[in-house]
């Protein structure tokens, strides 16, 4: 038979489990070239590889490698190969294209696009002038599958004997949210020590549990290793059959064989899946049914909080159980993985006593949760995130420590008890002023500590721990260690659900950063302040909707508002607005440039019971807005952010900078009684009051008057000015 040179992708971190693999399907002169390896055979031994290979990504068959730059020289590259071997005039082909960032700058290909693009004109020119007919592309079912790889080594371009990833194994058309790519899985099983020589468990008591498991990834392919599935076996490797060099009764002959190796699945069941999501399960249900193995297979809905001893029955007392539970990469989530991954760490060892475990995350702050240690720690990929798999002895039922669900004093270290203590402090400090005011919104704690570099609000039974960006001189080990202590606190210590503390990362803003959407839940609930209720929004933006150092101002302009015509500028969500009509105000104007906000105001002022003409919303930019205005105003409210370069306003807004030409077209609104009032969130912001008295302008900083008893370790959190005619 005729050898060919292979080449067999794996993700990063497979190198040594893909080198015993292709070792024992007696591939020959292996030779690794970064995440992957060289083999010579014949057809028939690679598409023994491409049948029965758990980890590959691809096996390829190299047809030109060459180092060059730019486009023009990968064209006359690709030219210069015998196209004419692989498809004929009728066949269809499509190009898929890898590359790495120092390939790119190497070969000057930074446009994995547009190389594409340049190597499937070159396939078509060269077939156009053989067969005089135009090739077509078929980007969905191809004949053949062109692989053009680049790297810092050059160019590789080869012919893709799967017909792609083979990650998929044909046994499913659809997974659950995030779930993991089946060769992953594979890797993950193989160096969990699943079926292994060397595992403690009979051959007849082999059981493998996955209490997270979504779709089933874990345990479809857990399955396929116990009864010799070949993962290649329900791909359709014939849709090839139009590539010219595609042996087609050598892989009949070869999946024929992959039948006949198909271990009959006894009576015992050996796989166990629990998920809360019971769609994803059905899921996972279709692939064993799909696969024959629905018999050995039990999938139970079951969130990991309900978890108890009628639960689990299995009929032996030792297994693996193997989990890849969530991230917390979205970090609005932290506080809920970080008590999942508690409660999955008291769940093993009080459930699975003398088991094996091995837990796959990308964080190692969230493994820590889980109080047990690890014995064995395997680095891996999953997309662009590094990941662990963690490996644990679970303790004996003797040193399993407590229930799930019983309820118990939390063991803390001595790092928590200090921040349980602060906040203690805290509240006891401000207990009776938050009772005779009537606050259930207010800040709890402000960096208090330099351990616990946060910010902690509590808006009535939920609260929002605000994390301030450390620094880069901060080991962020410590840092991470040190969010999660706080994490793990904040529940216990406000007796709130865990889904009920939201979880932020506040830094320096940029721009309308601040206002930005980070998700789409449109997580809204309703608060009360002053006697008014309020929508906030405590998952989708950084900030909730209702700022709690205004909270002061908010009263003073109740006050003031008395018959008067109010102007709220920058109203952002109408909180002001809301306290101005509660006052007894004759009209409220709310401005803000941002629709959604204005919207926001709107809803706000009907959940108070405002309505009708005397209360007016303008989406318009302050300036564009009092430049035009003819109508004079009592009281206006004027609370703009430090810099804005908003795409709906023209140029950039600087609060230093453009604070006295800001204040002056204000004014010009003002009738000769009127006031306003200006507050500005720059810590080191400078009135220019020399600029302004020259205007007939009188200020008077009223700051200490508008700072809260509960931001009073943070003066700085902004100030406020009086402002009326000379």
């Amino acid at each position: 038979m005729l050898d060919h040179r292979f080449f067999v992708s794996v993700p990063r971190h497979f190198e040594g489990l893909i080198l015993n693999e292709l070792t024992a399907l007696h591939c020959r002169n292996l030779k690794q070239s970064g995440t992957g390896f060289y083999f010579n055979g014949s057809l028939e031994e690679a598409y023994r590889v491409v049948i029965w290979s758990r980890l590959a990504n691809r096996v390829l068959l190299p047809i030109a490698a060459a180092e060059l730059y730019g486009s023009e020289e990968l064209y006359q590259c690709a030219l210069e190969q015998t196209w004419e071997d692989h498809l004929s005039k009728e066949s269809t082909f499509v190009i898929d294209v890898a590359s790495t960032k120092r390939g790119e700058k190497k070969t000057g290909l930074d446009h994995s696009r547009y190389a594409a693009l340049k190597l499937k004109d070159a396939i078509v020119d060269r077939l156009r002038d053989k067969f005089g007919v135009r090739p077509s592309v078929d980007r969905e079912n191809p004949d053949v599958r062109v692989h053009l790889a680049i790297t810092s080594k050059g160019v590789q371009i080869s012919i893709d004997l799967g017909g792609g990833s083979l990650h998929q194994r044909g046994y499913r058309q659809y997974a659950g949210q995030a779930p993991l790519k089946e060769n992953l899985a594979a890797g993950l099983l193989i160096q969990s020590g699943w079926l292994s020589h060397d595992d403690s468990q009979n051959s007849d008591q082999r059981l493998l549990v996955d209490p997270m498991c979504g779709s089933g990834t874990l345990l479809i392919e857990g399955a396929m290793m116990a009864y010799n599935i070949a993962p290649g076996l329900y791909r359709d490797i014939n849709k090839l059959a139009g590539w010219k060099l595609f042996p087609r009764k050598t892989c009949q002959r070869l999946l024929s064989e992959a039948r006949a190796a198909v271990v009959e699945p006894g009576k015992d069941v050996c796989f166990y899946g629990f998920d809360k999501d019971a769609e994803t399960l059905e899921m996972a249900r279709k692939s064993f049914r799909f696969l024959g193995l629905e018999s050995v297979a039990s999938l139970k809905r079951l969130d990991i909080k309900d978890w108890a001893p009628s639960s689990f029955h299995f009929h032996s007392r030792f297994g693996l159980v193997v989990t890849n539970p969530p991230y917390g990469e979205r970090l609005g989530s932290l506080p809920v993985v970080s008590e999942l991954y508690r409660k999955l760490g008291i769940g093993l060892k009080h459930y699975f006593p003398g088991w094996e475990a091995a837990v796959f995350t990308s964080n190692s702050g969230l493994a820590h949760r889980l109080g047990m240690r690890s014995h064995q720690k395997h680095s891996f990929m999953n997309g662009p995130l590094f990941c662990e798999l963690l490996r644990f002895h679970i303790p004996a039922q003797s040193e399993a420590g407590p229930e799930l669900n019983r309820q118990q004093t939390p063991a803390w270290n001595p790092s928590e008890e200090m921040f349980y203590n602060r906040l203690a402090k805290n509240r006891k400090k401000m207990k009776k002023w938050l009772k005779r005011e009537g606050i259930s919104c207010y800040r709890l704690y402000d960096a208090d500590m330099p351990e616990f570099n946060a910010a902690v609000d509590v808006y009535e039974n939920h609260a929002v721990c605000f994390e301030y960006a450390a620094p880069k001189s901060i080991n962020p080990d410590k840092a991470e260690k040190r969010r999660f202590e706080m994490l793990h606190v904040l529940p216990e210590f406000l007796g709130i659900d865990t889904d009920h503390l939201h979880y932020k990362v506040r830094q320096r803003q940029k721009g309308n950063q601040q206002y930005q959407r980070r998700a789409s839940t449109d997580h809204k609930m309703i608060v009360n302040e002053g006697g008014h209720s309020f929508w906030v929004n405590l998952v989708d933006f950084l900030d909730s909707g209702l700022f709690l150092d205004s909270r002061t101002m908010r009263q003073i302009l109740k006050e003031e508002a008395r018959g008067a015509d109010v102007l709220n500028l920058f109203c952002y969500t109408g909180s002001a607005s809301v306290y101005a009509a509660g006052g007894g105000a004759r009209s409220v104007t709310s401005v803000d440039l941002s629709a959604r906000y204005l919207e926001w105001a709107e809803e706000n002022m009907k959940l108070n019971g405002f309505t009708g003409r005397a209360f007016q919303y303008i989406p318009s930019d302050a300036f564009e807005f009092l430049k035009e205005e003819k109508k004079y105003y009592d009281l206006i409210f004027l609370d703009p952010p430090s810099f804005s370069n908003s795409k709906k306003f023209r140029g950039t807004f600087d609060i230093q900078r453009d604070h006295v030409p800001l204040i002056s077209l204000a004014m010009s609104r003002l009738r000769s009684r009127g006031i306003l009032y200006f507050m500005c969130n720059l810590r080191d912001f400078a009135l220019n009051e020399d600029e302004l008295k020259k205007r007939r302008i009188l200020c008077e900083e009223i700051t200490k008057q508008t700072i809260p008893l509960d931001f009073q370790r943070n003066r700085k959190i902004h100030r406020s000015f009086k402002l009326t005619w000379s």
